[in-house]
């Protein structure tokens, strides 16, 4: 089923991201076997975020912010996991310490100790393409914009007390699906760094299910 059903802004296909390695992983380590990702939604829908950087205080004020419209029921109720493309120590950053890097934080504060999955491999970012944050389109290069831009995002941080760090892999973007056995990827959002995520489309996406 294409992505384009709803008003996602990327088409990805279940074929994209079904046969992808993963591990579980607790605590800022890995906590069980590898399985496939189609694991994830073979007995229900799932809601994915794919994070960009664990430690980064965009993603984690997206990772809360699914997690309290799902709590409080805006979003209607589905199983919800994070994709991470690294733990500590890592090959891609260097990093030594989850203390650095922030895996456990992320997990038990701003995903609520919901399921978190090691993606080595990459291949949820692939299916995303793979872009770089250094590609992203800026609304606009006039200096006095982007500072403001800046600025209303740090306060808009600090009024969440999302808190993050500097470290990891963040070049890589992510993004959000909504995946079901029957109806394939029903809805794709692909990063766009700096903005809060779409929730209205994502509440759709989701409630679309029940249809």
């Amino acid at each position: 089923m294409s992505t384009n059903t709803l008003i996602s802004n990327i088409d990805i296909k279940i074929s994209d991201i079904s046969n992808i390695s993963i591990y579980p992983v607790s605590n800022g380590v890995i906590s069980g076997d590898e399985f496939k990702s189609s694991d994830i939604w073979s007995s229900e829908p799932a809601l994915i975020f794919v994070a960009r950087r664990p430690g980064c205080p965009l993603c984690r004020e997206h990772a809360i912010g699914l997690n309290n419209r799902l709590d409080s029921g805006e979003i209607p109720n589905i199983k919800f996991v994070s994709i991470i493309k690294e733990i500590a120590p890592s090959k891609l950053s260097n990093v030594k310490t989850d203390e650095e890097l922030g895996v456990s934080v992320y997990q038990s504060e701003y995903m609520k100790n919901k399921p978190v999955y090691l993606d080595e491999s990459q291949g949820f970012y692939k299916a995303f393409g793979s872009k770089s944050l250094l590609s992203q389109k800026w609304s606009s290069w006039n200096p006095i914009t982007l500072y403001k831009d800046y600025n209303s995002m740090v306060n808009r941080l600090k009024e969440k007390n999302v808190t993050g760090n500097l470290v990891g892999e963040g070049l890589i973007k992510g993004g959000v699906l909504v995946v079901s056995k029957d109806q394939g990827v029903i809805y794709a959002y692909d990063e766009i760094t700096g903005s809060d995520l779409p929730y209205d489309e994502i509440k759709s996406a989701v409630a679309s299910l029940s249809k």
